[in-house]
């Protein structure tokens, strides 16, 4: 795993991991709201954005990626053993694979991106009198070249608004988030959140073969198509405490990134 950028966030007092950053640790950083102060909120939302996605990425709206899983070859043998197993047809089975699908994807679209872009560069000047972030080229390079998963720490609901700013910031293409199912169903911002790049996924899955399947086959394609970085918390939950978790192995969403990646050969994994 490659480390590609550090963050942090500071009000009156600068906080580098887990401990105080001296003088010499935020030297290191670059301030990127220092030049947010000298622009507009909606200059900066409606710039031009032209990221530069993985080479080999085919141009997939949401409703191509979700047509691609449900035609995979993988889902397909496992919607027929199903129905076999069930003594149901096939046309059922993929009804209801369809339904998971459709609880479960994402609906990314820029003009959302751009909304949060706004809110958040609102947002953050007012929260934080620096956010400092030390950003390697070799996650654009990375980008380019391989499909690209983002594992950072959890541990406030800063992680991943921050991330997404700071990408879009960088003309860097924004991930898609994996997310708790509750989300989903919090008024307007689940909605919100959808269309900024999260999916969501269910915390109880058990033995459900069938929605198993659908969620590998999901996060596989949108690994293997290069479609946009995914950003995967292998903490599971969020730090109540702002510390560090340890990665809980089990059930999903404690699984290790392995069990989903294991068949996209060339992937690269950042740690955050």
């Amino acid at each position: 795993m490659t480390s590609f950028f550090n963050v942090y966030c500071a009000s009156s007092v600068v906080y580098k991991d887990s401990g105080t950053a001296s003088l010499k640790d935020e030297e290191e950083f670059t301030d990127i709201l220092e030049e947010r102060r000298r622009t507009t909120d909606l200059g900066y939302a409606l710039r031009t954005f032209n990221p530069q996605p993985y080479k080999g990425a085919p141009t997939l709206s949401t409703s191509d990626l979700n047509k691609a899983v449900l035609e995979s070859q993988y889902l397909c043998y496992i919607i027929k053993e199903i129905a076999m197993e069930m003594g149901s047809s096939v046309e059922k089975v993929k009804e209801d694979a369809s339904r998971i699908l459709k609880e479960m994807s994402h609906n990314l679209q820029l003009g959302f991106i751009r909304l949060m872009g706004y809110t958040l560069n609102k947002v953050f000047k007012r929260l934080y009198s620096r956010a400092g972030i030390v950003l390697s080229l070799q996650l654009q390079q990375a980008i380019q070249e391989s499909p690209v998963i983002l594992i950072p720490n959890h541990r406030s609901y800063v992680d991943f608004l921050i991330i997404s700013y700071i990408l879009f910031t960088y003309d860097i293409p924004v991930p898609v988030i994996a997310a708790g199912i509750r989300l989903a169903d919090v008024t307007i911002i689940g909605g919100l959140l959808r269309r900024s790049g999260a999916f969501y996924i269910r915390r109880a899955i058990g033995s459900d073969k069938l929605y198993w399947a659908v969620l590998l086959e999901y996060v596989q394609t949108i690994v293997r198509t290069g479609y946009a970085p995914l950003e995967f918390y292998v903490e599971g939950f969020r730090s109540r405490t702002l510390k560090s978790l340890v990665p809980k192995l089990g059930k999903y969403p404690n699984l290790p990134p392995c069990f989903f990646f294991r068949c996209v050969p060339g992937h690269q994994s950042a740690c955050i």
